[in-house]
């Protein structure tokens, strides 16, 4: 199984952080989006909620050419209140050893992609809240 992730630290307090990204993969925008540049909508869930402390997301993998599900994603996000309105947000990405293989070791870039634009939503959710 691969892994990456990733530590930051953000001026806005946990509880809107936390509900930003618990409510992102439910909106309009995601759903046209994943429509346009995928043809579908992953079928995402959410199987950890601890209230301003740690969310985990997983999703089955897709084959772009045969829309077989293989493999599965997995991704968290552990939360921590810094006090004065900051908050630390650890953002891991897993997958198996199978999207691994299948993907022709493209995965991990795959991943770094999903997390670096985790990454800029937060900026621009920090940027509209100072």
């Amino acid at each position: 199984m691969g892994k990456i992730s990733t530590k930051l630290e953000i001026n806005i307090e946990i509880d809107v952080v936390y509900n930003n990204l618990k409510n992102r993969y439910n909106s309009e925008r995601f759903k046209k989006a994943s429509i346009d540049t995928k043809g579908y909508v992953p079928p995402i869930e959410l199987i950890k909620n601890e209230v301003n402390s740690k969310l985990v997301f997983k999703a089955k993998g897709t084959d772009s050419l045969t829309k077989m599900k293989i493999g599965e994603w997995k991704w968290s996000y552990d939360f921590r209140d810094l006090g004065e309105k900051r908050s630390e947000i650890i953002i891991s990405y897993e997958w198996s050893s199978l999207m691994e293989f299948l993907s022709f070791f493209t995965i991990k870039h795959q991943a770094a992609n999903e997390l670096t634009e985790t990454v800029l939503s937060l900026d621009s959710l920090e940027y509209l809240n100072v």
